[in-house]
Parts: structure tokens; C-alpha cells; sequence
């Protein structure tokens, strides 16, 4: 008798999240869905009570997430995938407005760690986590301090415990990714007409799917990922940051809605 894979994922009402959700459950997982929002795409709703079991919680509202644990032991005993997916973004001036750049920082950050400390006991060898990065983690980004600022120190987390969960038989996947077409962007203060260079959303989850099953401890999808990383990591921040303004030099914050 086959036994059944669970796979939880974060931010899988919309964008991404859903995308990676409808893959998995075409790789026969069930996936446990967490979103504050409960507008579940239809193609989720025809899987809920099957391959699909949907959790509404806030991430930014951290004090929902200590009883994560118990709803989980009502479903089962071991996650066999854990996909850190939701995201918060705010472009504009920090000074601007310090309680969203706070829930900028606990819906990207601070949710995650209090979610891996509820979560270890159903992380069991052969486990995977999977977790989306960004490229705003590998350079300085002005109008995006908050959003960089989780996303770097999140590299850094799992990069550093990646070890301790090794040691356990757990895998973690990096996945730093350029910007793609998804609703994210849209709830972030950006505007996009003017920039045409957006990653196709199937595109990121195929990746992303392809970086799990090959237990991958990165993943840079987009080539400027790839090259910035390659730059800040062998030349040093400044020169980065010099190539950085060259890359941009024609967008120059086309992104942003200031």
C-alpha cells in the first residue's frame, strides 16, 4: 500500500504558491495550504477534502502560528515537504510607514522561524524544505529595505542550520529568484508597466519543482540571479553593488510607484 506524501505550502491561495501546490498534487502529495486569504483558486477548491486540506492564518500575525502544531497533528505525523513561499513586499521610503515595513518583516521572516520551531517534530529523515529567496537578498535595494532585509537574513538562517537539519536527514533548497509575473508584485506599491522583463510564473514553479526532486541546495532562477551572485560572492559587495546600478541603469526604479 502506497503511503501518502504531505507537503505544506505557504502563500497558496495565489501566484506561486498555487502554482506549486497544483504540481504537487499532480505528484500525488496532499498539500496542506496556509493563506490568510480564503478566495481559493477553483482548481484548489475541486481538490479540498481530497488532495488539498486549506489553513487560513495571517503570517504577519505571528502569534496565530503557535497553534500551527496542533491543527497539524490532526492531519498527520510527518511533512514530508515544507515549501516557505509567502512573501510580504512594500516599496517606498522607510520612514515612510514603520508598522508595514514591521509586517514586512514578520510575514517574511519572523513567521518562518517560529513555523520551522512548531514543524520539527513532523520534519522526519527524507524530509525537504524548500524556500523561495529573492535577488533583493543579494544587493542593496532603496526602496526595498524591509523586503531585503528579510530575505538576506533568511539566506542566512538557512544556510547556517542547514547543517543541524543534515544531520537529521532533512534537505533544504535556497531559491533565489528573480522577479516574475505573480499578484505579489501587484500588493507590493510596484509598477510594472514599464517592466517587461518578468519570469513566466510556470516557469519558476517547473524549476522549482525540478530543484527539489534533484535535492538541490540551490537554485538561481533568472540570469541576473546567477550573475549577482556570482559577482557579490567573489568580488565583494562594492563592485556588485557597481554592476547592480549598470544592470538597472535603464530601468532606473521603473518598479516602484514613489
Amino acid at each position: 500500500m502506497k503511503l501518502n506524501n504531505y507537503a505544506l505550502v505557504t502563500g497558496a491561495a495565489s501566484g506561486l504558491g498555487a502554482a506549486l501546490s497544483e504540481r504537487l498534487i499532480n505528484e500525488d502529495y496532499i498539500v496542506i495550504g496556509i493563506d490568510q486569504s480564503q478566495d481559493w483558486p477553483v482548481r484548489l477548491q475541486k481538490k479540498f477534502n481530497s488532495n488539498f486540506i486549506p489553513i487560513c492564518l495571517d503570517l504577519k500575525n505571528t502569534q496565530e502560528l503557535h497553534g500551527l502544531k496542533s491543527e497539524i497533528e490532526g492531519i498527520t505525523d510527518k511533512l514530508d515537504l515544507v515549501v516557505f513561499n509567502a512573501g510580504l513586499n512594500h516599496c517606498g521610503r522607510f520612514f515612510s510607514n514603520l508598522k508595514v515595513h514591521l509586517d514586512v518583516i514578520n510575514t517574511n521572516l519572523i513567521s518562518q522561524l517560529i513555523m520551522i520551531s512548531e514543524l520539527e517534530t513532523f520534519l522526519k529523515k527524507d524530509s525537504q524544505i524548500l524556500v523561495i529567496s529573492s535577488t533583493a537578498s543579494l544587493k542593496p535595494s532603496y526602496f526595498q529595505i524591509s523586503y531585503g532585509l528579510s530575505k538576506s537574513s533568511l539566506n542566512y538562517f538557512w544556510r547556517s542550520i542547514r547543517k543541524e537539519l543534515r544531520q537529521k536527514g532533512i534537505s533544504v533548497t535556497l531559491a533565489v529568484v528573480c522577479a516574475f509575473k505573480s499578484p505579489f508584485l501587484h500588493k507590493g506599491n510596484m509598477d510594472l508597466s514599464r517592466h517587461p522583463r518578468l519570469l513566466p510564473l510556470d516557469y519558476v514553479a517547473g524549476k522549482c519543482i525540478r530543484a527539489i526532486s534533484r535535492k538541490r541546495r540551490y537554485v538561481f532562477i533568472g540570469v541576473r540571479s546567477k550573475l549577482q551572485y556570482i559577482v557579490f560572492n567573489l568580488v565583494g559587495w562594492r563592485v556588485g553593488d557597481c554592476l547592480t546600478r549598470f544592470l538597472n541603469r535603464k530601468e532606473s526604479f521603473d518598479l516602484f510607484d514613489r
